[in-house]
């Protein structure tokens, strides 16, 4: 006889309760067989269940749930263990599902596509891909209680150039938004303007490419032209700590600027020397930069392209090897890619998120990138078996500039049945950076990002949604939502 030692995360300070487990040993099709069992409390957060097994090398599979509704765990949660030679299995941990921590103050709804929000000199900033009153527009966080009402509100200023010519049309949308924390810009891209579309905070003006007179609302910068206005041509902008990245797939090239003062530093068609890498860049990309290094990934792609892409920040260098990304699937939505990456500059680590299709490739990939001669994968997060019934998920990282606790910010659909999921399952889950460990979940919408508010207490962080419709206006499209967070 041996040991299936099975550890379970759950909130400190939590009661426990009996629980129930079906188990069995993994790849086979035997009976569950199922008992009921106190667990040990080993630490106020993890609880730890032993079974006796007449097997001291199968990995063992099954489900376990609480015999009580205290902790979210009501629903049968899948476990599988990993074998280890010395016949003592540790499953992965799973948390037990619960809302504490963070409350919603606020969703403010009836928004077209906030793409992403800054705070910055009181107020908040918002830009959005397909707004018809202007791409960018902010308002008193004090003045939130009246944001609700977005086709009277006079307490939000919109920022939509001297020319009125700064908004969605029938014709021009912003398809990327992103943020230079940095240098406080916004920083979109979309089919018209003729390159970068950057809207400097501090000035409250919009930088455009181009030769004209700057007036009170506009600047220009010729640096910031490139590529074609034509529909899904600009699909990709990445900004990393010292770089903007972008592509055109009408020409097929790749540009490269210095963020701080938008010098060019590369552009042109040889940027990309391996025909899997140029497809994620003309397609959808998503980049980190390390170090002297910057990687990519496809954020939406239908190509054959899952791996992270490693070049020298500059483009000018072959990358270096690629890396594979373990059980990474097509979608079941038009059979695509989709992946997320984030860097953590604390821990040195790269979180990979991929959303996979109802059985398998939800996955956290978390990446040791310490030495960049030996990337190691130190832990993989599967969320294919959570509490739910929709088991398509996809994840990103998100990060709580106030305390620097890292989100995954969790999405669940059901793709087989629709392309668009009307009401997909949104969760935050805080990850230790040290342990790798989930140690909250919180039923929460995830947001694209999170500012911090100074000096509010409790703390208040700001985040938005596109909503489901993005790229387009009108009543079908204003679903987006900015919302507020009180820690």
């Amino acid at each position: 006889m041996s040991n299936l030692v099975i550890n379970i995360v759950k909130p400190a300070n939590e009661a426990s309760c009996g629980y129930t487990i079906r188990y069995r040993k993994f790849g086979t099709n035997d009976a569950y067989i199922t008992t009921s069992l106190l667990p040990v409390e080993i630490s106020s957060t993890v609880l730890r269940f032993t079974i006796d097994v007449d097997d001291t090398i199968t990995n063992y599979e099954g489900f376990i749930k609480t015999n009580c509704d205290r902790l979210r765990c009501s629903d049968w949660v899948y476990f599988r263990t990993n074998n280890n030679t010395n016949t003592v299995w540790v499953s992965d941990n799973f948390v037990c599902e619960q809302d504490t921590l963070i409350d919603v103050g606020e969703e403010y709804t009836g928004y077209s596509s906030p793409g992403i929000v800054h705070y910055y000199n009181g107020f908040i900033y918002v830009m959005d891909q397909d707004s018809t009153e202007g791409f960018v527009y902010k308002f008193l966080p004090e003045d939130a209680d009246d944001l609700n009402h977005i086709t009277t509100a006079n307490n939000i200023t919109y920022f939509k150039g001297s020319d009125n010519a700064m908004k969605r049309t029938t014709t021009n949308v912003l398809y990327v938004t992103s943020l230079d924390v940095d240098n406080n810009r916004f920083i979109g891209t979309g089919n018209a303007y003729g390159g970068l579309v950057v809207f400097d905070i501090p000035t409250e003006k919009y930088i455009i490419p181009g030769t004209g007179i700057d007036d009170s609302t506009y600047t220009y910068n010729n640096n910031l032209a490139y590529g074609s206005n034509a529909v899904f041509s600009r699909l990709n902008t990445v900004i990393t700590k010292d770089y903007i990245y972008a592509s055109d797939r009408n020409s097929s090239k790749v540009h490269v600027w210095n963020k701080n003062d938008f010098t060019i530093i590369n552009s042109g068609t040889s940027l990309v020397p391996n025909t899997d890498l140029a497809d994620v860049f003309f397609d959808g990309v998503t980049g980190v930069q390390i170090g002297n290094e910057v990687w990519f990934v496809a954020g939406n792609n239908d190509k054959n392209v899952n791996n992270i892409y490693r070049f020298s920040t500059n483009l000018l260098t072959q990358p270096y090897p690629k890396i594979p990304i373990p059980d990474c699937v097509r979608t079941l939505f038009n059979s695509r890619y989709f992946i997320t990456m984030y860097y953590d500059n604390i821990s040195d680590k790269v979180y990979i998120g991929t959303w996979g299709n109802l059985t398998t490739g939800n996955n956290m990939h978390i990446y040791n990138v310490s030495n960049l001669t030996n990337v190691t994968l130190i832990k993989t997060i599967n969320f294919t078996q959570i509490k739910g019934a929709k088991k398509a998920a996809t994840t990103s990282i998100v990060k709580d500039p106030f305390s620097n606790e890292l989100f995954i910010a969790y999405q669940g659909t059901n793709t087989e049945t629709s392309s668009i999921d009307s009401s997909p399952e949104n969760r935050l889950y805080i990850i230790d950076r040290n342990s790798n460990d989930i140690t909250n979940v919180l039923y929460k919408p995830a947001p694209i990002n999170l500012s911090y508010q100074p000096g509010t207490n409790p703390v208040t962080l700001w985040g938005c949604s596109t909503g489901l419709r993005s790229w387009e206006g009108g009543s079908s499209g204003n679903d987006g939502k900015i919302i507020k967070y009180v820690r």
